[in-house]
């Protein structure tokens, strides 16, 4: 798979609440494990796939915003949920902190 992320991410764990309307206009709601977060999207760990493009409402305590899918793949214990934030919404972490942050050094990468 060719990376695609234009900022670097912070590995962190905390739970969000992911909100989706499918093709059919039914709603569903799943609450995931972030695995990761950087300033432009985040990747969530899913019991349930989620379809590409699609976008979806991102909430925790402190945060919420939407977001588009860019990826979604089968991973150990679920789906690995690669989402894209809209709306020209940025991370902040003097805005947002989830419970769990590994902060890393300038110019390291995880």
């Amino acid at each position: 798979m060719t990376e695609t992320r234009r900022n670097s991410r912070a590995l962190c764990s905390d739970f969000v609440r992911i909100a989706w309307i499918d093709n059919r206009l039914r709603r569903h709601c799943s609450v995931g494990l972030l695995e990761d977060v950087s300033p432009g999207g985040m990747c969530v760990a899913l019991g349930a796939s989620v379809p590409l493009e699609l976008n979806v409402l991102v909430q925790a305590p402190g945060l919420s915003l939407m977001a588009a899918v860019r990826h979604c793949e089968r991973g150990n214990y679920g789906y690995l949920v690669g989402l894209e934030f809209l709306g020209g919404h940025l991370w902040d972490k003097a805005k947002w902190r989830p419970k769990h942050l590994l902060e890393m050094p300038s110019g390291a990468q995880p």
